[in-house]
């Protein structure tokens, strides 16, 4: 079944586009979760390991995790 070029919906008798905008909120939204999840997980084997962890340990624990959230769904998606 062919797709549309804008929002990549399936193109059916009563197909409405929802234009660009909305597709791009989506992938923004889903980008900042995952690298809201990759925080959190960073952060929990952070405290986990360590009993009072400095503030640039847990600051470099939020940035990897951010990055690494970010590489996980860029790499799922392709």
């Amino acid at each position: 079944m062919a797709t549309c070029p804008r929002c990549h919906d399936f193109l059916g008798p009563n197909h409405r586009c929802k234009g660009l905008w909305r597709l791009r909120a989506r992938s923004i939204g889903a980008s900042l979760l995952a690298m809201a999840i990759g925080m959190v997980v960073c952060l929990v084997t952070l405290y986990a390991f360590t009993d009072p962890p400095s503030a640039e340990l847990v600051m470099l624990a939020v940035l990897s995790g951010m990055v690494l959230g970010q590489a996980v769904w860029t790499a799922s998606r392709h």
